[in-house]
């Protein structure tokens, strides 16, 4: 439900996130979902250490997601691989920031693929909610094209809806892992009463929820 809810709060479902701004007495918020989507999601470019550096073989990949940004990822083999986790990040980093995934993954036989979303690292364009849900796609696809399943879609914070929205989805996935994942709906509400301007309503919650939900 979570994962199904980002897509409606970045304007991709069929309630309009501009007028539930306007209904909650928000008007001068054109598009609450893309503002929202502005304050929470802090990408950063840049990549720094390569699996190499991790004494893993790897390769490079890229693929375009639906809005024709190039997403740049890392495929991270194991030897007599028993399935292939493919790794959402969280916020305000890149690939490089979750390498230590793959010491716990590939000895244990598990391949591992990292990569960022459009505007994390080396990929290009800007995110937002549903470019975040489109990327995961995007590599799933590469991923089930190119290294076959099984798979297991796992997400850290902001990565942890678009991993279950994977899951849901996207054909090949046996298991979902989800560390610390975001909740969009407490953002939603948080965010609400900040950008009205006064202390949080509690008649906004049916709001957000609707949002979000």
């Amino acid at each position: 439900m979570v994962a199904a809810g980002i897509g409606v709060l970045a304007g991709c479902g069929s309630g309009s996130p501009a007028v539930l701004s306007e209904n909650v007495g928000f008007p001068q918020i054109a598009d609450l979902g893309a503002k929202l989507a502005e304050l929470i999601i802090q990408s950063r470019g840049g990549v720094g250490a390569t699996p190499g550096d991790w004494g893993f073989d790897y390769s490079d990949f890229e693929v375009v997601s639906a809005n024709g940004s190039s997403l740049r990822g890392w495929f991270i083999p194991a030897p007599n691989s028993k399935a292939t986790v493919i790794f959402h990040q969280g916020n305000n980093g890149n690939r490089s920031n979750y390498l230590p995934a793959a010491a716990v993954f590939v000895p244990n036989g598990y391949s591992l693929i990292l990569y960022d979303y459009q505007g994390f690292g080396d990929s290009e364009g800007e995110s937002d909610f549903n470019t975040l849900l489109q990327d995961g796609l995007a590599v799933h696809a590469w991923a089930a094209s190119n290294v076959g399943g099984p798979f297991a879609s796992m997400g850290a914070s902001l990565g942890g809806p678009v991993a279950a929205y994977v899951a849901q989805n996207a054909a090949g996935v046996r298991a979902l892992m989800l560390d610390s994942p975001l909740v969009v709906e407490e953002l939603a509400l948080f965010y609400m009463s900040t950008l009205s301007g006064v202390d949080f309503d509690p008649a906004l919650e049916p709001v957000a929820r609707s949002i979000v939900l």
